[in-house]
């Protein structure tokens, strides 16, 4: 008889330990597929001033921004650009850095 139950108990804790691994398996890869972030954004992208005209390109992304343009300058004194950002700021969150 205690053979008998220790064969058994034996293919319940192996059987028990199989659907223990299987189902830790299976959760995790749910989990890891649906934490993972994805970029959307594009690529970046340079531009040499002033062989290109870089405050245009400045104007012009700002003026695609959808919801918040955060940048940081040294100095600005392109009035097209503060333009842009100051007509911006009425749509979506803007904010500029500033070092003077």
């Amino acid at each position: 008889m205690k053979t008998l139950l220790f064969k058994y108990f034996h293919q319940i804790i192996i059987l028990s330990s199989l659907l223990g691994v299987t189902f830790l398996i299976i959760s995790c890869s749910q989990q890891i597929n649906s934490a993972v972030p994805h970029e959307n954004a594009s690529a970046p992208e340079v531009y040499f001033c002033p062989k290109e005209d870089c405050s245009k390109v400045l104007e012009k992304s700002i003026a695609l921004a959808n919801s918040s343009v955060h940048c940081a300058f040294y100095d600005i004194d392109l009035q097209n650009v503060i333009n842009t950002l100051a007509a911006k700021s009425r749509s979506v969150d803007v904010k500029v850095v500033i070092d003077s």
